[in-house]
This record gives structure tokens, C-alpha cells and sequence, in this order.
């Protein structure tokens, strides 16, 4: 049985899928210390977390201005007292699942051991990549969490603050998302000398725009519908992905090096890889998603798989750290002890590892993730009935 079937779109689900894949293939680190040659596909990695930006702003944003515009409807405006509620649904959907993978890095990393409290402590507060990346490599995948977590927090706030100045929801939709892009962009600029990994991508104040690019696209699909129309033909959608195939292939052709994670670069290489970099990339995932959210149906064969896949990405994004280490080794031994070296057992034993990371994922959902999300209907009114968009 579905959770939330009755609230998604295949599209978005299809999007999902294939962020969450790439993530999982820009990280197998197995892979690239058997063949160096696959290097490239590290950069799926950094993609695959970027679309999760975009789309999750998209999602998001658009039921947080849809919020906006019923209250506006019924002569009311959205004000501070309304984001409570928000931050509930968000957090029942969120952190149940970060707290249980938190658990399991307190027990890999043995803070009692190595002294590393202080770094998990501000992971638990969602501080460990606010202003400056202090993780200390505690739990790397959440850096992008805390981005998120920021921006739930901090769009309703601005989204209240600008109804109560323009007492308009489409003009305190525009300026909240136009904030949100704006002002981490010009912090970037800021950033030269930093290393372009841990000094810029995993910073939260700068990074915020990525996923602001996403509300701005809901904002047109509610107040320009035109544009967004436009904006979700095959034309712009196609030529978004030529773009991200053209961003790819300069980070092909020029190597790992240029984006290391401790390079701290200056100048002209600075400004393309800090600044102007992370917007390129926004911008070249945003047509994407609008043309996906127009997809009524998959093709058969994609329907179920993308579905699945997307029910469980949260999940699987947690998890892909902690299977990649421990299952990866243990796999290859089993395999290589029953039938010995062959040519091919790294794909065989890749293969195992996604098939393992898929059914550890999709049992935390249905045990964990998927029932504690809905306890968020006993603590948070349920939002009005809207058209579909994909929810997680």
C-alpha cells in the first residue's frame, strides 16, 4: 500500500529518482579506488544533491505560498503564528530519520574516544555547517540537511515579514525568493581563498539560493503561469540538460583537480567555481523540474521503479554512507570466497551493494520513516487539499 501516492507526480517522482541514483553513483568510492579511469562520475554526486535542492524548493515552497494565497483568499495574511505549523510537518518528515542515522555515526565515530563531541553536538542542532564546515567528517551527507533545515526555517519568517510590508502574497512570494537567491550569491563573493568544497558548497549561508531557486519556480507556477508554462517546455527542459551535460563535460575534460575539496582557489577561477558555478547550476535544473511536473504518466516499465525509488531516497541517502563502508567488503569477501576471483566481480559486487542499500532503505521506510511522517497529522493541522505536486 502507498503512503502518499495519492499526492505525487510521476515526473517529480522520476526527478527524485534519478537525483537520489546519482548521488549513489558519485559516492561509491569502491568503484574509483578499483578504476581510476571512472573518476568523472564523481561529479553525479555533486548534481545529484543540487536537483534535491531545486526540486525540494520547488515542493516545499509551493505548498508553503499555496498556504499563503488561501489565507490571503480568506481575507486573512500569512504571519509569524503560522510557521510553527509548517516547521512541524517538516520536521516530522525530516528528522526522525536524521536522528536515527545520527545514532548510528555516534556509534561508528566514537565521540568518547576520539573527542570529536563538540562537532557532533553542533550536528545535532543542525550548526555544524552554518557559517564554516566543523563536521570534522562526523556525518559528511548531512551537510546538505542543514541547508535544507535552514531554509524551512528562514522562508516563512521572510515570508511573513514581506505579506505584513507588501500585504500582497504574490509580491511577499517574489521578494522572499528573490531574497533567498540575492543575498547568498553575494556572500559567495566573498568567499575567495576558501576551498571550493568544504569552505563554499557545504556552507549554509551560502548555498541557500539553490534551493530558493526552487521556491522562485513555485512562485511562477502559482502567479505566472505563463511564463511557467513556457519555462516547462521541452525546449527550455532539453536545453537544461544540455547545459548540465556541458558542465559535465568541462569537469571531464579538466579533471578532478579543478573543484578539489581542499583547493583554495583565487581570481577568475575563484569567481566560475564559487559564484557563478552553483547558480549555473540552479538555473540548469530549474526548466527540468518545471517540465517534469507537466508529466501526467512514465512510460511502463519507469512507473513503478521511479516511484519506489523516490518513496525511499530520503532513506537511501542517509543510508548510502554506512552500506557503502560496511556492506561493500563484506560482500566482496562472501562472493569472492564462494567462487573465487573473476573478471567482473566488482560489478557483481556493486550490484549486490545497491540491492542492499535498496532493501535497507525501503524496510527504514516502511518501519520508521514512513509511519513517524504521518504522526505529523496528530500535531500539525493538515494543509488544505491542494492539486498534486509530488510531496514527499
Amino acid at each position: 500500500m502507498s503512503d502518499f501516492s495519492a499526492r505525487r507526480v510521476p515526473g517529480l517522482d522520476l526527478v527524485r529518482s534519478v537525483a537520489i541514483l546519482a548521488v549513489v553513483a558519485g559516492h561509491y568510492w569502491p568503484l574509483y579506488e578499483r578504476f581510476p579511469q571512472a573518476t568523472p562520475l564523481k561529479f553525479l554526486g555533486v548534481l545529484g544533491v543540487e536537483i534535491f535542492f531545486v526540486l525540494s524548493g520547488f515542493l516545499i515552497g509551493g505548498i508553503l505560498l499555496r498556504q499563503a494565497a488561501e489565507l490571503g483568499n480568506r481575507g486573512g495574511a500569512f504571519k509569524v503564528r503560522n510557521a510553527p505549523g509548517f516547521w512541524v510537518r517538516r520536521w516530522f518528515r525530516t528528522l526522525p530519520n536524521y536522528v536515527l542515522f545520527f545514532i548510528f555515526g555516534l556509534l561508528y565515530d566514537k565521540p568518547w574516544t576520539n573527542g570529536h563531541w563538540g562537532a557532533w553536538l553542533l550536528s545535532a542542532f543542525f550548526l555544524q555547517n552554518l557559517a564554516v564546515d566543523l563536521s570534522m567528517g562526523t556525518y559528511g551527507v548531512a551537510w546538505s540537511l542543514c541547508v535544507e533545515e535552514w531554509l524551512y526555517i528562514l522562508l516563512p519568517l521572510l515570508l511573513a515579514v514581506f505579506t505584513r510590508l507588501a500585504r500582497n502574497p504574490a509580491k511577499a512570494a517574489l521578494y522572499a525568493a528573490t531574497t533567498l537567491i540575492v543575498v547568498p550569491t553575494l556572500l559567495r563573493c566573498t568567499t575567495a581563498g576558501k576551498p571550493w568544497d568544504l569552505g563554499v558548497r557545504h556552507v549554509v549561508i551560502y548555498r541557500l539560493d539553490a534551493i530558493a531557486y526552487g521556491v522562485f519556480l513555485a512562485y511562477l507556477a502559482r502567479y505566472h503561469r505563463v511564463i511557467f508554462e513556457r519555462l516547462a517546455g521541452r525546449r527550455w527542459a532539453f536545453g537544461g540538460m544540455a547545459a548540465l551535460a556541458g558542465i559535465w563535460f568541462f569537469f571531464w575534460a579538466r579533471g578532478e583537480g579543478w573543484i578539489a575539496r581542499g583547493e583554495a582557489a583565487s581570481g577568475i577561477k575563484w569567481f566560475l567555481m564559487s559564484v557563478v558555478f552553483f547558480s549555473a547550476l540552479s538555473l540548469a535544473i530549474v526548466p527540468t523540474v518545471a517540465w517534469a511536473s507537466r508529466l501526467g504518466t512514465l512510460p511502463w516499465g519507469f512507473r513503478a521503479p521511479a516511484y519506489r525509488t523516490s518513496l525511499y531516497s530520503y532513506s537511501m541517502y542517509l543510508a548510502h554512507p554506512f552500506v557503502f563502508y560496511f556492506a561493500t567488503p563484506l560482500l566482496y569477501g562472501a562472493i569472492a570466497g564462494v567462487f573465487g576471483e573473476f573478471h567482473g566481480l566488482t560489478f557483481v559486487v556493486i550490484g549486490a551493494t545497491l540491492a542492499a542499500l535498496y532493501g535497507t532503505s525501503a524496510f527504514i521506510y516502511h518501519v520508521w520513516e514512513g509511519p513517524m511522517t504521518r504522526l505529523r497529522e496528530r500535531f500539525s493541522p493538515t494543509h488544505p487539499p491542494a492539486r498534486a505536486l509530488g510531496m514527499p
